[in-house]
């Protein structure tokens, strides 16, 4: 568990964050890449063995695709009531450890605006509430087959290194949250994540 969000607070990060921004499309191969440059090389890694700068077998074509189908298909996977991706996601590459990602969504898109109206009626809270709770089974099915395609797109990643996505959930604080996550993480190998063997950490 600790590991799992000193990885997610790393990803916030925008000084190691690849941002882009979406375009539609199906998730496909990103094709081979050469092997990473390891993590003592000066010219890939801070003092802290953080890559600083893309090295060879990290380029940023190899992240952007992902990213952007991720977003997509989150968009696309209820069209009568789409999510809301509020921030693009990002992955970066951490020598020794593997490769994360993270995004914030809000499970269903709110249309009220309190500018214009001060009044949350009980039967608007209720509605949104239970258009999320909906939600919460998909995001879980459209994330483990992130983490798979992950997995099976960056070739340059060794068997052993981790893949860990993270969505943080946002809502207003006059939401009913009951029964509601804050943060959903999922973390594999990569072996693991080709084989369906992933872990779930619902917060």
């Amino acid at each position: 568990m600790k590991s799992i969000c000193f990885v997610a607070v790393l990803a916030l990060a925008p000084v190691w964050g690849q941002v882009v921004k979406p375009t539609p499309g199906a998730l496909a191969p990103v094709g081979s890449t050469a092997p990473p440059i390891a993590a003592s090389s000066p010219s890939a890694a801070a003092p802290g063995g953080y890559m600083t700068k893309t090295g060879p077998g990290v380029l940023p074509s190899a992240f952007r695709r992902i990213e952007s189908d991720f977003d997509s298909n989150l968009k696309l996977a209820d069209d009568k009531n789409p999510f809301s991706v509020l921030g693009l996601t990002r992955g970066l590459y951490v020598p020794g450890f593997g490769v994360v990602f993270t995004t914030e969504v809000e499970l269903a898109q709110n249309n009220f605006n309190p500018m214009f109206n001060q009044h949350v009626t009980a039967e608007t809270r209720t509605s949104l509430h239970d258009k999320k709770a909906r939600h919460v089974e998909l995001l879980r099915q459209q994330m483990g087959a992130m983490v798979a395609n992950i997995a099976k797109n960056l070739t340059f990643l060794a068997p052993t290194d981790q893949v860990v996505l993270a969505v943080r959930l946002y809502y207003q604080s006059w939401e009913d949250k009951a029964g509601l996550p804050e943060q959903i993480v999922m973390r594999a190998d990569k072996r693991g994540a080709a084989s369906g063997d992933i872990k779930v950490d619902v917060q």
